[in-house]
């Protein structure tokens, strides 16, 4: 799933934090990237910063270059005030305020926007009426994207690329994973690895949700988080310890289930079952085969081989393997009184203690 259910888990299987409604900030808009994101200058530095609850076009379609001046005339050079409500990894999505009017409001009044759907903005019902009741003006008196075009809504022209180029299919699993090669890389042997080999291969590990962007959701240490502007998230288990039968010391290897998905948290559109284990040691252990059979109660269910990602460490090197797995397979796992795994050359138990945070996750697409 490159770009599709495992990277946003590298993801993000996302990504968001909620700040609160008082904290608002001023700005002054220094540069327009496209129809709503702006860098803003503020007190403490410049962010990247995106108008909340409209969609713009893409910079493929129509109107891009229009819609992107439009806003360039609103706000380059002005003082807004800016009130974050969702973090990013990449920039800061919130409400602009100019001279007591919702940027985003008057941007959907002008059509130069369409306003983002409720099922992935989260817009409170009252305000999202106040936008929809604007949205029908501009639209009746055929204002910009409303003058007789047959512009698609940048949420669709986006499905329909995604759809062509089949980097969305769960098939493809590679959810929030980037492209990268399950065979071996000699590099990955050497310590001699150069500074963008290093910063590649740390990029491409980030998934372990542990890493990066997500937000922890509860005290039983569930991990999950979701991006509105791709429709794209994840939860995932509390890492549980593999005690591995002969391994030598040094040798960690840790478990984890993850369930990824796309669409709105509330109308899932399509989604899978990873499940990973990260290794560290002093050297590259599963430079070989990494076939995966696991065994509940007796029960064999064979896995297959693994997405593998790998990254230097201080101490050796750490190694990601992600492999898909159906819901009936993880629900046996969940509630086998024990479970072993077989993994390459490795054999061990997985702890038990992780067994229920499982049986929650499965429940969780129920």
């Amino acid at each position: 799933m490159k770009r599709s259910l495992l990277k946003a888990a590298i993801f993000v299987l996302f990504l968001t934090t909620g700040l609160s409604a008082q904290s608002r900030m001023p700005g002054k808009v220094v540069e327009v990237l496209d129809g709503r994101t702006v860098i803003l200058e503020t007190n403490t530095g410049r962010i990247k910063a995106v108008l909340q609850n409209i969609e713009v076009p893409e910079p493929e379609q129509q109107l891009f270059g229009v819609v992107k001046d439009h806003l360039s005339k609103l706000l380059l050079g002005k003082v807004v005030e800016f009130q974050p409500s969702r973090i990013l990894d990449d920039r800061t999505i919130g409400r602009f305020m100019l001279g007591g009017v919702n940027v985003s409001l008057q941007m959907i009044r002008d059509g130069a926007a369409w306003h983002e759907p409720e099922s992935t903005s989260g817009q409170d019902p009252n305000e999202a009426l106040e936008f929809k009741t604007n949205q029908a003006l501009a639209k009746t008196e055929k204002r910009g994207i409303w003058a007789g075009t047959t512009l698609k809504p940048a949420w669709e022209f986006r499905a329909e690329r995604y759809a062509a180029s089949k980097k969305n299919a769960v098939d493809d699993w590679n959810v929030y994973l980037r492209d990268t090669s399950s065979q071996s890389d000699p590099s990955v042997r050497s310590s001699r690895m150069t500074d963008s080999q290093r910063e590649q291969a740390n990029a491409q590990i980030q998934l372990w949700p542990e890493i990066g962007r997500s937000t922890k959701t509860s005290d039983s240490g569930f991990l999950a988080t979701y991006d509105t502007i791709r429709r794209e998230g994840f939860t995932a288990t509390p890492g549980g310890e593999v005690n591995l039968v002969g391994s030598r010391s040094g040798h960690k290897l840790e478990f984890r289930a993850i369930y990824v998905y796309r669409g709105a948290p509330n109308a899932i559109e399509e989604s899978a079952f990873i499940i990973g284990f990260l290794s560290e040691s002093g050297d590259y252990k599963f430079t070989g085969a990494n076939e995966l059979t696991i065994v509940a109660d007796k029960q064999n269910i064979t896995v297959g081989e693994a997405r593998r990602l790998y990254r230097p460490v201080a101490d050796g090197v750490q190694e990601l393997l992600l492999y898909k797995i159906g819901k009936p397979s993880l629900a046996k796992i969940a509630d086998a009184k024990k479970v072993v795994i077989r993994l390459a050359r490795y054999n061990g138990t997985i702890d038990g203690k992780i067994q229920p945070a499982v049986r929650q996750l499965v429940e969780l697409s129920n």
